[in-house]
């Protein structure tokens, strides 16, 4: 076998994996954003929302110079025998940071708590609430730090199982924590933090952490690699974060927690399934994309991008098309009917998601030269473009107007990066498969439309639509040869796992 089909055989197969794994956590995550907007009031829910955003997004600045970093530069060091001298300086790393934050955040809890204790933050934000945020804080940015190890080492099966387990087992944690001492937020932010820790730890034990960390090996020159890499990308992590939450924000600002809890449960649908898809391509194809470019070869490289993107198109952009198509229906049969007015965010969020996507394969070149500066830069135009149009917009025209904004904000994020890597990193897909998906998509849209006024909605009838979408967009592919390859392609997988 060649090295090229070698290399497309590991991509396929680790991407299956993990779309897999994101297919089952995307099902979990939807129930499990129905199931909270019947357990918890409006008002309940947007707190919740306001925080879990906050943490999270400040976890992701906070380390993902030193996630991203790992994931790049791990296999270099293991192949040069450096392993103790690489983990060593990541943990030391990770303490560290942890350690600052924690000391600040807590004086700045503690203060808060003793000198405004009657202050209108405090009446929407208690101390219990503040101090489990500071924990998930802690347990959140350690789990993303031992994905990205294990994604780095292609151990895609044990991402899988720990992943569907720790969703799993945190929507089960919540239900008997609601269902045994009632409905408060609180059992929310617990289960995260225990299920997230368990994470961490297990990640230890599978990679063997313990046998290579001596703090006394840590070493300034390779922290200074990670500070050159990743620094960069926390300004584009907080343009980002920008671009996908600081409409919350400002809807919490010029309305109410109610308002943030109907929006960001029409959005939280979408996202949790369109971030795992693309995540899912990412982590199954990056790995083989860095080891193709540090043999030096250029095009080989910019050829599996090249694949990537169409195989991400293949599935993002009936993706698109069905939840415009279904959005109603969804949010009618998923949500309790107070949050349904929303509905129509979800067509939107699902387009800032896919230029999302996309924008992640153009900034490919940045990332392998290690010229993040221009990512932050480009991401920085786009987050204040995001911004000024929230502003004149969401007091305008309610809480709906933000997803247009958003949409606009990663397209223009979308357009500076593309344009910019065009000259080094020109995707060479073929416009016929632009127009075979595009067209397939749009048949399957046309087909569920007319479908959803001939039936009664309802759980059974909507997972039937979404079976029938997908055996129409895949017939169309077929018929116009857009899938050519990948059916040839399994079966020889097939034929191979036969013999």
């Amino acid at each position: 076998m060649s090295d090229k089909n070698v290399r497309q055989t590991a991509m396929a197969k680790d991407t299956i994996v993990y779309m897999l794994a994101k297919v089952m956590e995307g099902l979990i995550g939807v129930l499990t954003i129905s199931l909270y907007t019947y357990f918890f009031e409006k008002s309940n829910l947007g707190r919740y929302t306001t925080i879990n955003i906050t943490v999270t997004t400040f976890a992701m600045i906070c380390i993902q110079w030193l996630s991203q970093s790992t994931y790049r530069y791990v296999n270099d060091y293991e192949k040069n025998n450096k392993s103790n001298i690489f983990y060593s300086t990541v943990v030391y790393s990770w303490a560290c940071l942890n350690a600052v934050i924690i000391a600040v955040l807590g004086i700045g809890i503690l203060a808060v708590t003793y000198l405004f204790p009657m202050g209108s933050f405090l009446k929407e934000f208690p101390p219990n609430l503040l101090w489990l945020a500071l924990l998930c804080f802690v347990t959140f940015n350690t789990a993303q730090l031992a994905f990205s190890m294990l994604a780095a080492k292609r151990e895609t099966k044990f991402i899988l199982i720990i992943s569907v387990c720790s969703i799993t087992a945190k929507l089960l944690i919540t239900i008997y924590l609601v269902k045994t001492l009632g409905p408060r937020i609180e059992w929310v932010l617990m289960s995260n933090a225990l299920c997230d820790g368990a994470v961490s730890v297990l990640t230890a034990f599978k990679l063997k952490l313990f046998h290579f960390i001596s703090f006394k090996d840590k070493s300034n020159e390779v922290l200074k690699t990670f500070g050159i890499y990743g620094i960069p990308l926390i300004g584009n992590l907080i343009t980002t974060a920008i671009l996908n939450n600081s409409d919350r924000y400002l809807i919490g600002h010029y309305y109410d927690q109610a308002s943030v809890a109907v929006y960001s449960t029409n959005y939280s649908i979408v996202s949790s399934s369109f971030t795992m898809i693309a995540a899912a391509i990412m982590r199954g194809s990056y790995p083989t994309i860095i080891s193709v470019w540090n043999e030096g070869k250029k095009d080989s490289t910019v050829e599996l991008i090249a694949q990537t993107v169409r195989a991400y198109l293949l599935i993002i952009v009936p993706a698109v098309v069905g939840v415009s198509v279904l959005s109603k229906t969804v949010a009618t049969l998923l949500f309790e009917k107070n949050y349904t007015e929303g509905h129509s965010v979800m067509m939107w969020v699902a387009l800032s998601l896919m230029f999302l996507g996309l924008t992640e394969y153009s900034n490919k070149l940045w990332e392998l030269t290690a010229n993040t500066k221009i990512i932050f830069r480009n991401s920085f135009i786009a987050g204040i473009v995001n911004i000024i149009l929230n502003i004149i917009f969401i007091p305008r025209f309610g809480y709906k107007a933000a997803a247009v904004t958003t949409c606009m904000g990663f397209a223009t994020y979308f357009l500076l990066s593309k344009l910019g890597s065009m000259k080094e990193f020109k995707w060479k897909i073929p416009f016929l498969s632009y127009a075979r998906i595009a067209l397939s998509a749009f048949i399957m849209g046309f087909c569920l439309w007319v479908l959803i006024g001939y039936v009664k909605p309802s759980l059974y009838i909507l997972g039937i639509l979404v079976i029938v979408g997908i055996i129409i967009y895949g017939l169309c592919l077929f018929i116009s040869g857009e899938i050519t390859n990948e059916i040839k392609f399994f079966k020889k997988f097939l034929k191979k796992r036969a013999n």
